[in-house]
């Protein structure tokens, strides 16, 4: 079952098995794949970027610090906007806690380096959420500050999501919910 706000059609979605992919920032259009796209413009999954995601989920519940990870993948991957797909975990890219310490004040600087001194690319990224893991819980902060995120689809089996797990996600304007 799908909810949409703000008066827009419902419409069901099988989001089993698929891999999201949005196409570079120039186009504001979803890409619903099977298999990884093939136009250069779009995000390609490799399979440690696909490892990492599953990596942030901890049990059945959803991180809430692994930002950090999804930010050096998209370094890594050449990837800096237009794209933030979740494949089995999604704590996509939300406002980071940083430490007094000297390891706070590092993951700060990296993360300065990654994003520049605005916000504004890193809230661009998540546009859409999906779970694609047997996820029970989704933790405090998961998706905080995406405000772009305009899509999320709430898996079967999620029992608890917390109370700031969606904070300041402007845009969100559709909440898919299991038929169960």
């Amino acid at each position: 079952m799908s909810r949409k706000l703000g008066g827009q059609d419902d419409k069901d979605e099988n989001v089993e098995g698929v891999i999201e992919a949005l196409p570079a920032a120039t186009s504001s259009t979803l890409t619903t794949v099977s298999t990884a796209p093939a136009a250069t413009d779009q995000f390609m999954f490799t399979d440690d970027f696909k490892r990492l995601l599953v990596g942030l989920v901890q049990g059945d519940t959803l991180m809430t610090k692994a930002w950090k990870r999804v930010v050096d993948a998209f370094i890594d991957e050449g990837v800096k906007s237009g794209a933030m797909i979740v494949h089995g975990g999604a704590d996509c890219v939300f406002e980071p806690e940083f430490g007094k310490d000297e390891e706070g004040q590092k993951e700060y600087e990296e993360w300065m380096r990654a994003f520049g001194d605005s916000q504004r690319e890193r809230r661009r990224l998540v546009m859409r959420v999906i779970f694609l893991l047997n996820i029970t819980k989704v933790g405090e902060n998961a998706c905080t500050l995406a405000a772009n995120l305009i899509v999320l689809d709430i898996p079967e089996g999620v029992q608890s999501i917390s109370r700031h797990a969606f904070s300041y996600c402007y845009s969100l304007t559709t909440v898919s919910f299991p038929k169960t």
